[in-house]
Parts: structure tokens; sequence; C-alpha cells
């Protein structure tokens, strides 16, 4: 009996690493494209993962939520903050730090006016494919 639990809770180990892993990967793929969006440089090319929670899916489960840090720049020289909600593997939303040293263009974030107007970008999820229903 000890050895069924010993077993049980390696694999449930190696599921949190490995869904860790896939959530990490999701969250470079939509900080690179919220930069590229909006025209900054991700700087070193990586995030980190800085809160953990449980949280609701669109579909009302009871999924892990996972917020992911990274820091961009505008200019080369100053360094902003950015973040990346990941929820069940699919990334939630992405939010870029209010800056004073940026310019007018178009491409770069703005300053928002309040809390509330802070430069997020929804991501759309995914389409279910029809062939795949449980």
């Amino acid at each position: 009996m000890t050895e069924l639990a010993m077993l049980a809770g390696l694999c449930a180990v190696v599921f949190y690493w490995y869904s860790g892993l896939k959530a990490r990967d999701c969250a470079m793929n939509a900080a690179r494209q919220s930069c590229k969006h909006a025209g900054v440089q991700l700087l070193d090319q990586t995030v980190q993962k800085s809160r953990q929670h449980f949280a609701r899916s669109t579909r009302g489960q009871l999924v892990l939520a996972r917020q992911y840090s990274f820091e961009y720049c505008t200019d080369g020289e100053a360094r902003f903050a950015g973040s990346v909600e990941i929820i069940s593997e699919r990334a939630g939303a992405v939010w870029l730090q209010n800056c004073d040293d940026i310019s007018d263009s178009p491409k770069t974030p703005r300053r928002p006016e309040s809390p509330t107007d802070a430069q997020i970008i929804e991501f759309k999820p995914r389409k279910q494919d029809p062939s795949n229903h449980a």
C-alpha cells in the first residue's frame, strides 16, 4: 500500500512539473508576441513565475493559474516590467508596465491615465476541434 501511495505522489509531482513546463512555454510565446506587437524588445528572452493560484476556467472548472513576469525595453537602456497570466496552459492576459520615457510612436506602449487603463492584451481562446469532443 505504501508503494502505491509513493507511486501516486511521484506521478503527481511529474504531472505538476510537466504542466509547469508547458505553461512557461505558453507564457514565453505570449510575452514574445505582445512585445513584438507593442514594438518593444523582450529582455533576456525569458519569463519567471511570480504567482500561482487556483482560478475558474471559462468552462467553470477549477484550474491552476500561473502568472509569469518578464522585462522589456523601448530604447535599449531603461527596463520595464510586464506579466503574462496563464490559466490551465493557455494565455489569459498580458500586461506591460507604464513608463514615462516612451516616445509618442504608435508602436510603443503609452502611459495610462489610471490603473484601469493599463495596457492589457486579451488573447482569444482556441477554437475547439469538433473531432475532439469529450
